[in-house]
């Protein structure tokens, strides 16, 4: 039997009530229900603001959970886009708290994959992330975080892409003379996408390193 609105909102509203500070057991309770509420009420406007609510609950580890899981679940991710335009480079920079880094991880990843599905255009889809990652990488205050949480989905998604932005990153913006006093920075955010690139099976050893000369030749 179809329930009114208002039942689903009011249960939606337990989980975002109560997940934070939920027990292990009840985290799972509260899991299963959002999961029982998505599969019984399937109007994409209920979904769409669940997902408002969950960017709204940014902050708290229900609105990053909440959100990743209704991009799993088709809410689509055009219209975030063009509603929200810095979603990406927020989330990115949200990284700087490392208990939520793993659930944030997840949100962008999700984020990421719905977009790519919907462009399906690589070069397209490359430019709705390439400089927020950048800046981001640039960060040593989230530097770290997003080469763990962020980076190693985002680059599953595509291994084409992880090629394009490294040579964006290590060798391809940069010209003898104009690298400037953010060269060290940029060998930062090259050698963290290579170490996630090796432990994912995209470059070896030697790979790696012969980028890394040539990018160090450069700076000199």
């Amino acid at each position: 039997m179809e329930r009114s609105p208002e039942i689903w909102n009011s249960l939606a509203n337990i989980v975002f009530a109560y997940f934070d500070e939920a027990t292990s057991s009840l985290s799972k309770a509260l899991k299963d229900l959002f999961g029982n509420i998505l599969s019984s009420h399937s109007d994409p406007k209920f979904k769409r603001c669940l997902a408002e609510s969950a960017l709204a609950s940014r902050g708290k580890k229900v609105g990053y959970y909440v959100f990743e899981v209704l991009m799993r679940k088709g809410v689509g991710a055009e219209w975030i886009f063009a509603k929200h335009g810095a979603i990406v480079g927020e989330l990115l920079m949200a990284l700087r708290d490392r208990t939520l880094s793993p659930v944030i991880g997840k949100a962008v990843v999700g984020l990421l994959a719905a977009r790519k599905a919907e462009l399906n255009d690589l070069p397209r889809w490359v430019e709705c992330w390439e400089e927020p990652l950048r800046n981001a990488l640039r960060s040593e205050e989230v530097r770290g975080n997003v080469q763990v949480y962020a980076l190693p989905g985002l680059f599953r998604l595509s291994p084409e892409c992880f090629v394009q932005f490294v040579q964006g990153v290590g060798l391809g913006r940069y010209s003898r003379g104009n690298v400037g006093t953010g060269g060290e920075v940029d060998l930062m955010s090259l050698l963290c996408c290579l170490k996630v690139g090796r432990d994912l099976g995209f470059v070896d050893e030697i790979s790696a390193t012969i980028l890394i000369v040539s990018f160090i030749q450069i700076l000199d």
